[in-house]
């Protein structure tokens, strides 16, 4: 089923806007999840249930209470509605109801719609009988455990969004950056920090800067909120606004989703985060072109091959790099990467093969390396990361 989520004002204006890149499968799928014989159902596919599980897999993480651990489901007209309450982060999530039927709002457990999704076929068909809640199975309607709905748990409203973001550029480098800070295991070097129009983290091995992906404000944002935003971005296709009250961030995903989170503006926290040793990381003087795929393709395999280590060395000189692989039994072997232009001041690094590789996978034919202060500088032109030798 297309993951395009059409806008009721789309819908109005052209019926067949829903069927945008339906195929034969997809038509088969919705004749086994309409005209069911029952008053109150609704059918999510697993294709958009999925964004949604990715969400809450981050939020969920630091669940405040039992209510936490519980996904509200509802319909509202042409639509399903996700609502998610784990003070101070909330989040709703909208889909199209393509049965045209309804169900009253429920509470469900977090961990039984995982397991649900994780075992039906295309659809999670949920049935609404006498006050209790079903899946569809077939012929068959099994018993789904919900907990006990407190319509004002649910009932919160998010701050109106206004400043625009950059959502190409966010769908290029944000999920990335999110990853990366998986490199370190300090949880105070899980954050973004954003000042004066630029992006940057510090997770240890990498550091990372790019433009700020969240406007010219000050704000550290943690790798949790991170990796939900970062799900809800690879979905939008049209654009994200923003609002920014006091320590609150709320973001709207072009009426597809919304989400409220708390964010750090204490100005005494920066000093702490960007410090000018941390700040000058990044710059550098000379620096080289290589021919990217072939250093990208030889990490690769290299990587994959444990007769191999984890680790490479790279070697600067006049006309070339020389990067050195280890195996763990017998000795090194070199490869030669001749300079396609520039220079490059005579270093020598160590780095680990993994953050290597996901950096090279965003390198492309202009993608300039160099050294700073005895570490490795990957400029990508957009983004600029930092990899630090560890010798």
């Amino acid at each position: 089923m297309s993951e395009n989520v059409n806008t009721m004002e789309e819908l109005d204006d052209n019926p067949l806007a829903a069927l945008a890149g339906v195929g034969v499968e997809d038509i088969e799928s919705l004749k086994k999840t309409t005209g069911l014989n029952y008053e109150n159902y609704i059918s999510i596919p697993k294709s958009e249930a999925l964004p949604i599980m990715r969400v809450l897999d981050s939020l969920s993480k630091i669940a405040s209470d039992s209510y936490a651990k519980n996904l509200c489901i509802s319909t509202e007209g042409k639509f399903i509605v996700f609502r998610y309450n784990n003070a101070p982060y909330l989040f709703e999530y909208r889909i199209e109801n393509r049965t045209g039927h309804s169900i009253e709002a429920v509470s469900i457990p977090i961990n039984h719609i995982r397991k649900l999704l994780n075992n039906v076929n295309t659809n999670l068909i949920f049935v609404q009988e006498d006050g209790q809640m079903n899946v569809c199975l077939g012929e068959n309607l099994l018993f789904v455990e919900t907990m006990l709905f407190d319509k004002k748990y649910y009932d919160f409203q998010f701050e109106e969004c206004s400043e625009g973001l950059d959502l190409p550029y966010m769908k290029d480098h944000l999920r990335s950056f999110s990853a990366l800070l998986s490199a370190t295991n300090n949880a105070s070097e899980k954050n973004l920090i954003c000042k004066d129009g630029v992006s940057y983290f510090n997770a240890g091995a990498i550091l990372g800067k790019a433009k700020s992906f969240f406007g010219n404000h000050q704000v550290v944002i943690s790798k949790i909120v991170l990796d939900a935003v970062s799900a809800l971005v690879d979905e939008t296709k049209s654009g994200i606004l923003m609002n920014i009250d006091g320590s609150k961030m709320t973001l709207e995903f072009a009426g597809l989703a919304k989400c409220e989170f708390p964010v750090t503006t204490d100005p005494a926290t920066f000093g702490t985060f960007l410090s000018p040793l941390f700040v000058d990381s990044f710059k550098y003087d000379n620096s080289v072109l290589v021919v990217n795929e072939s250093l990208r393709q030889l990490l690769q395999v290299i990587n994959a091959m444990d007769y191999f280590t984890s680790f490479v060395k790279i070697e600067f000189k006049e006309s070339e790099f020389v990067l050195t692989a280890h195996r763990k039994e017998g000795g090194p072997i070199e490869y030669v990467f001749k300079y396609l232009e520039g220079a490059a001041n005579a270093s020598t690094i160590n780095v680990g093969i993994p953050i290597l590789l996901a950096v090279l996978n965003k390198a492309n034919n202009s993608t300039k390396y160099s050294t700073s202060t005895g570490n490795l500088i990957v400029d990508l032109g957009t983004v600029t990361f930092c990899i630090r030798s560890n010798s």
